[in-house]
Parts: C-alpha cells; structure tokens; sequence
C-alpha cells in the first residue's frame, strides 16, 4: 500500500528516485529509476494530459532530440530528430517543406542553437497553419535576463546561452505573425517548477482551445504574446 506521501512517477508509475550526477534544485532524487525521466520530462507530461487529446491525435510531428517527455503514440505520426546522429536536422535550416509539421517539440535545445531567433523562424516556416511550437529551455523563471555569450561553451554541455524571463522578447522578432502562451507546471517529484512555450500561427487553436483547456485544469497559463 502506497503512503500518501510516496513520490510517484506520472509517465512510468515508478517510486524509486536516484540523484545520478545531480539533485534537483531541491536537494532531492530526480531520477526515476524505473523509466529514466527527471524533473522536465514529468513536468511536461502532466502539461500534455491536460491537452485536448482529438487535437494531438490529428497531428503530424516532429521532436528534436530523443526526450521521454511526451507521448509519442498520442500523435498521428511522430518523427525524432538526433542532431549529429539519427536523423539529423539543423535547426537554423531545417530540411523540409513549408508546413510540413502540426507539432514541434523542442526540449532544451535551443540553448545549443548559435542563432535562436532564426531558429525559431525555421520552426514556423515548417510548421502548417493550425499547428503548434513546444519550446522548453532551461530554467528561465530563474533569471531575468538571457546571458548569450555568444559561443558553445564546453563547461556546461556546449550551451550558447543561460535563457532569462525575457525568452519571449528575445526571440520576438520572429513572433510576428505567431501567438505564444508560456505554461508553469510543477514537478511533484522534486517540486521543480518547469515552464513551456507554446506557440501556434492559430490564436483559435493556441488561446482559446489548448489554453482555455489547461486553464480548466489548474494549469499557470500566461499570455505572452
């Protein structure tokens, strides 16, 4: 019988944690031994239980880096991304059509990416009209402002930058014809807050469908653009 307290794993079920190189930010186990999952990844799951499942089940999409933080069978297709390895696509210049996407999931990989907003732009470029941008990088609430210093920097796994509150402005210059929400949600593992961007060409679909969904479900919405 499970103790009202025990820590339990939203993706896998698993209630043994391990710290593996790190705690949280917490000082607690992050690692769920059972799956692999740590902080962002169960965070992020609890966001997409929350989203409109007829809508994900329509969606073509693609997923740069493998990451076990969503459910790849929720979708019409799923296509991973492994720069350098399995599938490799360059984000600044992605190798596919106009539109070609409903779904982009980008889970800390943007800070690996020299130039972001032309990042982004590529993003939108190949996503179709009704379709949706996942964008999680680490830790923003935590800072104010974006430090780019301008290079992959070897000491911390070749980020360009540590992204600030501000992520949105930054990358504004590419939002111009895009809406964007920024959603908080807590890891109840380690308590870990984790934030996600979503952005869509499609008000109707980002703001009053998927929003207003995970507003009903006790999710931190907020507008960003």
């Amino acid at each position: 019988m499970k103790s009202s307290n025990q820590k339990i794993c939203p993706i896998c079920g698993g209630t043994e944690f391990e710290s593996k190189l790190r705690t949280s930010r917490f000082g607690t186990p992050h690692h769920c031994v059972k799956c692999g999952s740590g902080e962002r990844q169960r965070a992020i799951w609890k966001i997409y239980d929350k989203i409109p499942k007829e809508i994900l089940k329509k969606s073509k999409a693609l997923q740069f880096s493998d990451d076990n933080g969503v459910d790849r069978n929720a979708f019409a297709s799923f296509e991973v991304s492994v720069y350098g390895g399995d599938n490799s696509l360059d984000m600044m210049s992605i190798e596919r059509a106009n539109e070609s996407y409903d779904w982009i999931i980008s889970n800390q990989v943007l800070e690996h990416v020299a130039d972001d907003t032309v990042a982004v732009e590529e993003l939108l470029r190949v996503l179709s009209p009704r379709g949706v941008i996942h964008i999680n990088i680490p830790n923003p609430a935590y800072n104010l402002h974006t430090n780019d210093w301008g290079y992959p920097d070897p000491k911390i796994h070749d980020h360009y930058r540590h992204y600030g509150s501000d992520f949105l402005l930054r990358i504004d210059k590419a939002l111009t014809s895009a809406y964007a929400i920024q959603v908080v949600e807590i890891d109840d593992v380690t308590d870990t807050l984790e934030l996600v961007y979503f952005i869509s060409k499609s008000f109707n679909l980002l703001v009053q469908q998927i929003g207003r969904s995970l507003l009903a479900q006790k999710c931190v919405v907020l507008r960003g653009k």
